[in-house]
């Protein structure tokens, strides 16, 4: 009686410890083999950077022994599919989508142009300043012709004195700002867009 007690003591304890592992994670050998040459490094630079032997790396992708998942994650910083930088603390991707530490996702397809996003807020930023100061001129010249002023001005002529009419306003006021720096691949960010370049 004592023995089957024993060995019930014995059951009920490893299945004690066993409940206080964390479950294994099974990294496939082609998945490592794949983020090592994503990370440019062959078998003794891997080696040298998860402090293991040669021999180590090449049993692991060749599927001989099991490939601890600290040694997948140190490579997957490596590669850069976990930020290890102070910057990107709390980002993270999950899926397709990188997320900020504010909880804005962002898509690959709005990443992949965001210079051009950027270029064409400057241009809109350029083109209101621009619009702006086109408005500010013709309000003080409107304001000079609608005065008790000279005459000139009201009849739209050059006046010896100075002041512009409104004919003659710089062309590179009028004019929309030109789109010659554009970046590479804009007409077609555009077109991906539904709009026209």
């Amino acid at each position: 009686m004592t023995a089957c007690s024993d060995s019930t003591k014995k059951c009920k304890k490893t299945k004690r410890i066993s409940a206080l592992k964390s479950p294994r994670r099974y990294i496939d050998p082609e998945d490592f083999y794949l983020m090592r040459h994503r990370a440019f490094l062959n078998i003794q630079q891997t080696s040298e950077l998860l402090d293991v032997t040669q021999k180590t790396v090449q049993n692991w992708e060749k599927g001989r022994t099991r490939i601890p998942y600290t040694a997948y994650r140190v490579l997957k910083i490596k590669v850069g599919y976990v930020f290890d930088d102070n910057y990107f603390d709390e980002w993270f991707v999950r899926g397709d989508t990188l997320w900020s530490p504010e909880g804005r996702g962002f898509k690959p397809h709005e990443l992949r142009y965001i210079s051009n996003y950027f270029w064409m807020a400057r241009r809109w930023l350029a083109e209101r300043k621009a619009a702006k100061d086109l408005e500010r001129l013709k309000a003080s010249i409107e304001r000079g012709a609608a005065s008790d002023g000279s005459p000139t001005l009201r009849a739209g002529t050059l006046p010896s004195c100075g002041a512009a009419p409104l004919q003659n306003i710089p062309q590179e006021l009028v004019l929309p700002l030109s789109l010659q720096e554009k970046p590479r691949g804009f007409e077609k960010f555009l077109r991906e867009l539904g709009l026209t370049a």
